[in-house]
């Protein structure tokens, strides 16, 4: 029988776009197969769980990979008529409140807290799992081939552990 207890890394940059893989695992009955991807991933889960399956029958294993865009793509949009309409909604606080006595300016109401207004500024990321797919593949097929690769411990069994109780042991 196979052990199925085993652990293999791997991290590099592709692209503009640093990927890690580990695979750990320790012996069990059946197959208990976590997958940990970030969420964009989600959709190349089956995926990585059909490699894994078409290899391993039991253990407990985990995988995870992790991604970091040192070069990244950012769509950002700002709603110009939400932020009118903050700003117009700020002013007429202020007039409210300088005409019960307080003491503001209009100086007081900043670009930065209109554009911090929930709904004024929205950023958006496309994430095409397929080309994240395509450049975490090698690295896993690596990790994967590395982790199935047999892990021998030599151990030396010449001499007796431990000799104290040797009479309990004799016949």
């Amino acid at each position: 029988m196979n052990s199925m207890t085993g652990y293999a890394y791997k991290e590099c940059v592709v692209d503009g776009t640093q990927i890690s893989v580990e695979i750990r695992s320790v012996n069990s009955r059946f197959l208990d197969l976590n997958i940990n991807l970030p969420p964009f991933l989600n959709p190349v889960e089956s995926k990585i769980r059909e490699k894994i399956t078409a290899k391993i029958v039991r253990g407990k294993i985990d995988i995870t990979i992790r991604i970091k865009e040192f070069i990244s793509s950012v769509n950002v949009s700002v709603d110009k008529e939400a932020a009118l309409h903050y700003w117009k909604e700020f002013k007429e606080t202020l007039d409210f409140l300088n005409s019960s006595g307080a003491t503001f300016n209009e100086s007081e109401i900043t670009l930065n807290s209109i554009l911090n207004q929930e709904g004024v500024i929205s950023t958006f990321r496309d994430f095409d799992p397929n080309i994240y797919w395509k450049k975490i593949t090698p690295i896993f097929d690596e990790v994967f081939n590395s982790f199935l690769k047999p892990t021998f411990i030599s151990i030396n069994i010449s001499k007796p552990v431990a000799t104290a109780n040797a009479e309990f042991f004799s016949l």
